[in-house]
């Protein structure tokens, strides 16, 4: 049969249009929670509140059905996977280092300075 046919390795054509199903359907699932959450927060908080706490779940439920996806297809080794995007991170961090430092001294400089007495 033909979804028993390898791709490479040990992926079959079945594992992979199995993946791609659960990354459509978790995109969709994803989209639908966005905006359900955010019309039922909107009468209890600010809209731009509501918005950002269904844009995070949003992403919450994407990345949990990308997890689901690469745990389906055989071959996928999702650790090696998360090891790199935490490389990946903490080299971020300390290239973005002295740009945070600069941001954070403009707020520091711009709440402890203090003022200035108008001259009459």
């Amino acid at each position: 049969m033909i979804l028993d046919q390898l791709l490479w390795e040990d992926v079959t054509v079945g594992d992979l249009l199995a993946f791609i199903l659960v990354i459509v359907f978790t995109v969709l699932l994803g989209h639908l929670a966005y905006a359900l959450i955010r019309r039922s927060l909107q009468d209890w908080m600010s809209k731009s509140s509501a918005r950002a706490f269904a844009r995070l779940m949003e992403y919450a439920i994407i990345i949990l059905g990308l997890y689901f996806a690469f745990w389906q297809v055989p071959g996928m080794d999702v650790t090696g996977v998360l090891v790199s995007l935490g490389i990946v991170g903490i080299a971020l961090a300390f290239v973005s280092q002295q740009i945070v430092q600069n941001a954070f001294a403009g707020i520091l400089f711009t709440v402890s300075r203090p003022l200035l007495k108008s001259r009459s």
